[in-house]
């Protein structure tokens, strides 16, 4: 055999063997360790994300029809200016191809495994937010249509920030599964387990991602959430190129007091379910509620509400109109024993004033009637004024079938909080005010004028109760008193009548 002939045998061999080689390898899922480019590879990401990306542990590639690459940890950084070192931040993670999409040249993921995934969204004092990413490189990474198949995180944190307000809110996942096609209806699917051991199940349902990125009409958009005890159905649309979302929402929940409780606010034991239905639009620092129907027990409530993110304080405004309220829950928890408050008085009273008022408010508050006071009391409005100051409340009502006006002003510029109510009446009808003492039935007439003063100092409305100080007025007062073991009624008229008590003080009258 010539030379040359001979050359060309044992090339082709070579060949042969090495391309059986590549197939022996690709069917046996080889795995090849990528460490050694780890380094290139996290700088290859960081130019295309315009942010620093490290990746941890080992790199490896399992051959086959599937592609697998497998990673031990990624991290994406946040830019200067920002609280988090990480925008995310995960423990292992397992990324599948099909070998002949990435021959062809096309970006098509069969799947994304992860576990111990952090997400942190935050908002810089200068209001730049870290999910967004410069115009240029985010219109370079929009052009390709990606194809992300079904994706699966185990243990995920997901975290908000805004250092702007010094707002903060977390929550812990076990799992996330989504599917996120280029041409399929996007699936989302959130499990967890509360504080209180108690499972829930967040579900989303949208439009397609081609259509998301072409936006040339709004996005349906569904979500369901579902509890031990409370549940959330919602169901819109979200118009990205006006960056507004509209969507109709209904909620509900078995115990008021037990979702208080886990965002953070303290109410009695109120008991009872509640149900709460409306329209909810969504702009970039704004959330506006409208069409507002709720109902919990024998009570109803309509009305509207804005919410709107400032540059250091937030502003809630609106109107509400509740058709009764039982005050009963409220009025027990506060009740003081003989010797002042209660040892285990209610963690609300302890809660500093300060705090009360984190944001503006701007709120018109309608009551039909209340339930578990001494005295009727129906038709109430109440005007809710509210900034960095303090709060100033005016308020009308028809107390025992008189006309009511007065103000509620809580002062927080000065170096002790200070609370104050006053109450101002005219033509109150003595048996009508007095139905709720046994011990002054038979008691008729008429007050001409009458006025309630209370105020007092303290960190706490434990420590305002405990140091309150006032007096009552009277005036034009004429009636008839019939008590049931006497035998003949006795008339009275006093033209001005003054109690005074204060803290510590017995009661005066002049």
């Amino acid at each position: 055999m010539r030379p040359g002939r001979r050359l060309a045998v044992a090339l082709g061999a070579s060949v042969g063997l090495a391309a059986a080689a590549v197939v022996v390898a690709f069917a046996a899922g080889l795995r090849l360790d990528l460490s050694r480019w780890r380094g290139t590879v996290a700088q290859q990401a960081s130019d295309a994300l315009g942010r620093p990306v490290a990746l941890e542990g080992a790199l490896q590639l399992s051959l086959g029809r599937t592609l697998q690459l497998r990673t031990g940890g990624l991290r994406i950084g946040n830019p200067a200016g920002f609280g988090t070192a990480s925008f995310v931040a995960v423990g292992s993670a397992t990324l599948r191809a099909d070998l002949f999409d990435v021959l062809r040249g096309r970006l098509r993921l069969r799947g994304i495994e992860a576990s111990d995934v952090e997400l942190h969204f935050e908002r810089a004092q200068d209001g730049r937010a870290n999910w967004h990413f410069p115009p240029a490189e985010a219109a370079a990474l929009a052009r390709p249509m990606i194809d992300l198949g079904p994706i699966k995180l185990q243990r995920l944190l997901l975290d908000y920030r805004d250092l702007r307000t010094a707002t903060h809110h977390g929550l812990a996942l076990d799992e996330l599964t989504a599917v996120a096609g280029p041409h399929d209806a996007l699936r989302l699917t959130l499990k967890g387990v509360d504080e209180e051991r108690q499972a829930y199940r967040l579900r989303l349902e949208g439009g397609s991602l081609q259509a998301w990125q072409q936006a040339a009409e709004p996005w349906p958009l569904r979500g369901e959430f579902k509890s031990g005890n409370a549940w959330l159905q919602l169901q819109g649309a979200v118009d990205a190129p006006r960056g507004q979302a509209r969507l109709q929402f209904g909620a509900g929940a078995d115990d008021i007091a037990r979702i208080a409780r886990r965002l953070g606010a303290q109410v009695p034991e109120a008991g009872g379910a509640v149900y709460l239905s409306g329209s909810v639009e969504a702009r970039a620092g704004a959330l506006g509620f409208t069409d507002l129907q709720g109902r919990w027990g024998d009570a109803t409530l309509s009305g509207a509400l804005r919410w709107q993110s400032g540059a250091d304080r937030q502003r809630l405004s609106g109107a509400l109109q509740v058709s009764q309220l039982d005050l009963r829950p409220w009025l027990q928890a506060a009740a003081p024993a003989s010797a002042g408050l209660p040892q285990d008085e209610p963690a609300w009273l302890r809660t500093p004033l300060r705090t009360l008022l984190p944001w503006d408010l701007a709120l018109e508050l309608s009551l039909g009637r209340a339930i578990g006071l001494p005295v009727a009391l129906t038709d109430a409005r109440l005007t809710l004024q509210a900034d960095r100051a303090g709060l100033r409340a005016p308020l009308r009502a028809t107390v025992a079938g008189a006309a009511l006006s007065g103000q509620v002003d809580l002062d927080l510029s000065a170096a002790v909080p200070a609370l104050a109510l006053r109450l101002d009446s005219r033509d109150l009808v003595l048996q009508t005010l007095v139905q709720a003492w046994p011990a002054l039935q038979g008691l008729q007439g008429q007050v001409g004028q009458a006025r309630l003063r209370l105020g007092g100092q303290g960190d706490t409305l434990a420590a305002v109760l405990d140091r309150i100080e006032g007096s009552f007025d009277m005036a034009a007062v004429h009636g008839r008193f019939h008590p049931r073991d006497a035998a003949r009624p006795f008339d009275f008229a006093l033209d001005t009548l003054r109690l005074e008590a204060g803290p510590g003080a017995p009661l005066k009258s002049i």
